[in-house]
């Protein structure tokens, strides 16, 4: 551990500073979020994950379920390189929270992921979805929103599988939009097309809520980079509602000219129009229900025509379409996966690492959203990582022990002490989730 040596401050002589109190933490709100895990029963569902990876190591130091919760704090807390560990490997809070006294170093993280096998990831998104699922499960909801989606992970030199045209990896992500919880990631050579694999994505996220001991009406959105029959026909058959944009062309456009105009009667006045009929493209082998929004902006010359396909029959589409609308919001969720999760981060040299550490960061963040569903109030409940990390996971903390019990020792003067207790108020209050 490196050391500030004492060091006297010029604006104030009188000040001296100097890092030699090993029972210091900055990192003690952690302990909220282990008391979290633990109220909610997500101990036991992260270690029965960890028990199905594969095990390649002779007498391991460190097991798998250690591993994989170290990894989890570390990104939880804001720590994005594993090089971090080495410093964290003498934080006597991080140490409480892991529950040992010996926290691995980077280089057997490192070698962690780098052994961990493809079935491995897939053990692990799994757990993404599980965590999802069991919130749905013990609250009994049921119409989700699923949005589908993919984004761009930028890569480094000459690593596996990245794609040298788009500069990195191209994932599939899918998240359900009134709760802001992640259903799974595929990661993708940055060459693959949208909606290349969104079948094999899907299909098992659509298979698993099928097996809930109750209905649950899923609605899918997806921009036009996912209007594939491959893909309606999957819905269909899970008996899944959609709406999904499709790429404008000349056949939808002399459709929709029967009953909507191309250029606006009013120049000087702004106008919406909704239209629907029934059309199979070529490649379908039924016709299905397109929806059609014709908008005119003041002083454009000509109707901006949008197209989506659905097989939802019953509901109106101003009102289909106004639920389209919303998707966007997805593009924050898939921000914070990213930049406050490292869902992005890309420096392992293999696919399959780099696959793992994308995987690991989706399950940080479903801890931490249903930590954010269940434990904080309502209005705060899109709050970001890092303001949480700001006000809540770095509070400075000192460890001391007295009559055989740990004592950590928080600021009196923190700004942020009031939600601090009312969260661990909340916390207390919680029963485990349901799980199978």
């Amino acid at each position: 551990m490196t050391n500030l040596h004492e060091t006297q401050l010029r604006f104030n002589p009188k000040i001296k500073i100097k890092t030699d109190d090993v029972q210091l933490s900055n990192n003690a709100g952690l302990l909220f979020y282990a008391e979290f895990k633990h109220a909610a029963g997500l101990d036991q569902t992260i270690d029965q994950a960890a028990a199905q990876l594969s095990e390649k190591r002779i007498g391991p130091h460190y097991s798998k379920t250690s591993l994989l919760n170290q990894m989890l704090e570390l990104n939880i807390a804001g720590y994005g390189n594993d090089v971090a560990a080495d410093a964290l490997q003498h934080d006597p809070v991080m140490k409480q929270v892991h529950g040992t006294t010996d926290l691995a170093p980077q280089t057997t993280i490192s070698r962690f992921l780098s052994a961990l096998t493809c079935d491995d990831v897939l053990h692990l998104d799994r757990l993404i979805l599980t965590l999802a699922l069991d919130y749905i499960r013990t609250n009994h909801i049921d119409t989700v929103m699923l949005d589908v989606d993919s984004t761009h992970c930028d890569t480094f030199g000459h690593q596996e599988a990245a794609s040298f045209n788009a500069h990195g990896f191209h994932p599939l992500v899918a998240y359900i939009a009134q709760l802001n919880l992640l259903l799974g990631i595929k990661q993708r050579p940055g060459n693959q097309y949208t909606s290349t694999g969104v079948k094999e994505f899907l299909a098992p996220i659509f298979a698993a809520f099928c097996e809930l001991p109750f209905d649950v009406q899923l609605i899918l959105r997806g921009d036009s980079g996912f209007a594939t029959p491959e893909l309606y026909t999957l819905c269909e058959f899970y008996d899944v509602k959609y709406v999904i944009r499709l790429k404008r062309n000349a056949a939808l456009d002399q459709l929709a000219d029967e009953f909507t105009p191309v250029v606006p009667k009013h120049f000087d006045q702004n106008s919406v129009i909704y239209g629907e009929f029934n059309y199979a493209a070529k490649s379908w082998s039924i016709d299905r229900r397109v929806l059609v929004k014709s908008t005119h902006q003041v002083g454009e010359l000509f109707f901006e025509r949008q197209y989506v396909v659905t097989n939802m029959t019953e509901t109106g589409v101003k009102l289909l379409y106004l639920a389209y609308q919303k998707r966007g919001a997805m593009e924050n969720l898939i921000k914070e996966s990213k930049a406050g999760f490292f869902m992005d981060k890309t420096n392992s040299h293999t696919f399959t690492a780099n696959a793992a550490r994308a995987t690991i960061s989706g399950i940080a963040y479903n801890l931490i959203a249903l930590m954010k569903l269940m434990a904080l109030p309502k209005e705060q409940r899109n709050t970001t990582i890092s303001t949480l990390r700001f006000q809540i996971f770095h509070v400075a903390g000192k460890l001391a022990r007295h009559a055989g019990k740990i004592i950590i020792h928080l600021a009196q003067s923190n700004v942020f002490s009031q939600q601090i207790e009312a969260l661990l108020a909340n916390i207390h209050t919680l029963s485990p989730l349901v799980t199978n």
